[in-house]
């Protein structure tokens, strides 16, 4: 697969997280309490985002839901815990589209994601920036590869 298939493929799944949305299971909520297994370490972005939709998912289905983050490997530890989980609805992934659409390209994993793994909603959207320390000079990205261009080699 080359850069353009998997950039292609990652664009396809994200877009059809948003597009799954509407999407429901049947006898949800289960009997059981619900699990909200997170792909990241607590206290991080995905850890807040994930304890606010929990908060609310338990309000709208009248019971409580737990936050359970399991870091590492990128998300895929997280993925393959949902993805070798009971299939009834009581355990919930939090993740993003890398172990998804990346993970499988690079390494074996026990499970597949596309097989065993089902999106249902779309969750946040986690803009990314760029930054530089104030005393680098730059104010813009043009100013910045400006400054790399003058300065070969003094960018790290």
């Amino acid at each position: 697969m080359n850069k353009r298939q998997l950039l292609r493929a990652t664009a396809l799944v994200a877009s059809s997280l948003w597009l799954a949305g509407t999407a429901s299971a049947q006898d949800f909520p289960p009997k059981k309490p619900v699990t909200l297994v997170v792909g990241f370490a607590a206290g991080g972005a995905a850890d807040a985002a994930a304890r606010l939709i929990a908060k609310k998912l338990g309000e709208n289905i009248g019971q409580s839901v737990v936050v359970d983050n399991k870091g590492g490997a990128g998300g895929n530890i997280a993925h393959q815990f949902v993805a070798n989980a009971a299939a009834d609805g009581s355990v919930l992934l939090f993740g993003s589209v890398g172990p998804l659409t990346i993970a499988p390209h690079l390494m074996k994993l026990t499970y597949d994601p596309f097989k065993d793994l089902a999106p249902i909603s779309g969750g946040v959207n986690f803009p990314n920036v760029l930054v530089v320390h104030k005393a680098a000079g730059a104010k813009t990205l043009a100013e910045f590869i400006q400054l790399s261009k003058k300065k070969p080699g003094s960018v790290d």
